[in-house]
């Protein structure tokens, strides 16, 4: 969960009074929490702004919740760090638990990223440096928590788990800092992960993590060489239309150039890619290495990006910004507040937890029932593939994705599917084949309340739901299984997606053309779908 000012936030009638606390406006909220804006009132007109994450009442008395909330609270507060949002209080009122974290001026990297396509040139040529000068101070960052210690001087071997854009929060001022460390493991939390859960957004995982592998600080420093991707390119590179596609493209697909979409110096691309090898001990040792690299490049580069640079972009880019959010906290001084009390919570904190509660009920049901029960995301529009089309308006928390499928969603955020909070998903990924990882079943027994809130469920094709879906359509699944290698699989003229991997056609007869990735010619396979079933297609790539 993001302590940060995010777009859109809900401005409430008028201040509700909590605790010592002031809520000014609701910022965020997922499965466990909800941020607000909110002020702390004192003697003499004092009166300094925070973030103020509140745990939801129906899980403040959760054991298990409550020790990953009081985890959180006492890892950040440990952190000094100016690239690290830490907790400045921590306490109970109203029946529920809550952190305070600095309210800062800025916007989430995710945000940003949204942006630059619809800036002036001059802009949007200086984001990509300006962006690595971003991931330098992340490494920073995330270097301090790394590097975190007991009274006796041990590591307490911290790792984020959770580094993504929208956990990147770029303030006015120029600096940016590292937030939410709810998911974060650490030698002496109270809540241990059990053994196949899997925390974080699994766009930005590393692919030890997602397959249940010892982690350890390099793979926060895969998450920020993901981010460093998305920012040179404006495009996803992970992310697909189903749960299962997107782990096997984190863990077994090709990872494409950044030369394919944007023009990228050489000397950039070399630390992406380096940070972006599978095996952890290729990667960079620390994210300080990372950094201290890429600054290196930026200065081969003879680019030298300051804090002052970043401040005069941002005021450039979001030229009300800064108004718009220091009035959410200061614009309401004059409004009597209310007491907290159920009338009082705002719509959408309300909305959030009948959601929530929706999903506990819903954990009991089998995994297909659910998932057909909540239905899946729609399908974005297609996705334009040249590296020069324009990046065209989506949805707040989208972007537009570095693969050729046609339909994928949107860039994690808090108007998108995935919430700022992170939700973790738990995966059995012992039952998992790296060909057919769409129809990967999932643990239910080990969600948490942030994966069970329907706003915040990531998409997965299961077999149950998709079957039943294939009947009511008329249509069922092709499975194509290669003998090595990948290819993109086309009908027609239209590209379904990358093998191996299984597609839903409209039942009838179908001619495939399977294009093997890079040079070999295309081999066409004729297959017949029947409604509701499912066929085997099976490919030698020469």
């Amino acid at each position: 969960m993001s302590g940060a000012p995010t777009p859109g936030p809900t401005r409430l009638g008028a201040p509700v009074r909590y605790g010592r606390y002031e809520l000014c406006a609701e910022l965020a909220s997922g499965g466990m929490g909800t941020v607000f804006a909110a002020r702390a009132e004192g003697p003499g007109g004092y009166s300094k702004p925070v973030a103020l994450k509140r745990i939801h009442e129906h899980l403040a008395k959760d054991p298990r919740f409550l020790a990953m909330f009081l985890d959180e609270a006492r890892l950040a507060a440990r952190i000094q760090h100016p690239h690290v949002a830490g907790v400045i209080d921590f306490g109970e009122a109203e029946g529920s638990y809550y952190l305070a974290m600095p309210f800062v001026l800025g916007e989430t990297l995710s945000h940003v990223i949204r942006r630059v396509s619809h800036l002036e040139a001059g802009l949007q040529t200086a984001f990509p440096f300006l962006a690595c000068k971003l991931v330098i101070d992340a490494c920073e960052g995330l270097h301090a928590a790394h590097e975190l210690r007991d009274e006796a001087g041990e590591l307490l071997h911290v790792v984020h788990r959770d580094v993504s854009p929208a956990n990147l929060l770029v303030g006015y001022d120029g600096a940016l800092q590292v937030i939410d460390f709810g998911v974060a493991s650490a030698r002496e939390r109270l809540y241990s992960t059990v053994t196949g859960e899997v925390k974080g957004k699994f766009g930005y995982c590393a692919p030890e993590q997602l397959q249940s592998q010892p982690v350890d600080r390099r793979a926060d420093v895969w998450s920020l060489g993901v981010v460093l991707w998305e920012c040179l390119t404006r495009r996803r590179l992970f992310r697909r239309s189903g749960l299962g596609e997107t782990v096997m493209a984190v863990t077994t697909m090709p990872i494409p150039p950044l030369g394919d979409f944007a023009e990228v110096p050489l000397e950039l691309e070399e630390v992406v890619f380096k940070a972006l090898n599978r095996d952890p001990e290729r990667r960079y040792a620390t994210a300080r290495e990372m950094g201290q690299a890429l600054g290196a490049a930026l200065g081969e580069l003879g680019h030298s990006v300051t804090n002052a640079d970043v401040a005069e972009w941002m005021t450039n880019a979001f030229p009300s910004g800064m108004t718009e959010r220091r009035a959410l906290v200061e614009g309401s001084r004059s409004v009597v507040p209310v007491e907290v009390s159920a009338e009082a919570t705002p719509p959408s904190s309300s909305r959030t937890v009948r959601l929530a509660l929706a999903g506990v009920l819903l954990v009991a049901v089998s995994v297909g029932t659910t998932w057909a029960l909540l239905g899946r995301e729609p399908a974005s529009p297609p996705v334009a593939t040249s590296p020069s089309s324009p990046v065209e308006e989506e949805p707040e928390g989208s972007m537009q994705v570095a693969t050729a499928t046609e339909a994928e969603l949107g860039m994690d955020g808090v108007n998108s599917g995935e919430t700022d909070s992170a939700p973790s998903m738990s995966m059995d990924t012992a039952t998992m084949d790296a060909a057919s990882m769409h129809a990967a079943s999932m643990d239910t027994a080990s969600m948490d309340a942030a994966s069970m809130d329907p706003a915040s469920m990531d998409t997965a094709s299961m077999d149950t739901a998709v079957a039943m879906r294939a009947v009511e359509r008329g249509s069922g699944q092709v499975r194509v299984v290669l003998s090595r290698g990948w290819a993109y699989v086309y009908l027609g003229r239209r590209r379904l997606g990358e093998a191996p991997g299984s597609f839903t056609l409209p039942a009838g007869r179908h001619v495939l053309r399977v294009q093997p990735m890079g040079q070999g010619a295309g081999v066409r396979r004729r297959v017949r779908v029947r409604p509701g079933g499912s066929v085997r297609v099976n490919v030698d790539i020469p």
